[in-house]
């Protein structure tokens, strides 16, 4: 049975902007586009928001140029400490699944939950 064609249509859009996303994230890092100053910059506009982000500007606008200076500058260990993240998060995601299968009272082993967590 396939697909209707909105269906086909939504997730072709999806797929799409999702790229599109993700090719703007890769072109913004590679540029140095201050993404995250310019977005508590933003914020700040908020009235409640703006003497509390002001004090703390500084520090993102820091913390940014360290992020960009690390990929750039070291780029090896860059990639090392993303791959960590991504192997961790994996970790946690099988966590995840085997609480929710042993909490449903699924009897299960290491090798099927790491199957179905795939």
């Amino acid at each position: 049975m396939g697909l209707s064609r909105a269906l086909r249509l939504y997730a072709s859009l999806f797929a799409f902007a999702l790229t599109a996303f993700l090719m703007l994230t890769l072109f913004a890092v590679r540029k140095r586009w201050p993404v995250l100053s310019w977005s508590v910059r933003c914020i700040a506009r908020i009235p409640s928001l703006k003497s509390w982000i002001e004090k703390r500007y500084l520090m993102v606008q820091s913390v940014e140029n360290a992020l960009f200076d690390f990929h750039h500058k070291t780029p090896q260990a860059f990639w090392g400490k993303f791959f960590l993240l991504i192997l961790a998060a994996q970790c946690m995601l099988f966590r995840r699944c085997v609480l929710i299968l042993w909490l449903m009272g699924v009897k299960i082993g290491f090798f099927s939950a790491l199957v179905i967590e795939a």
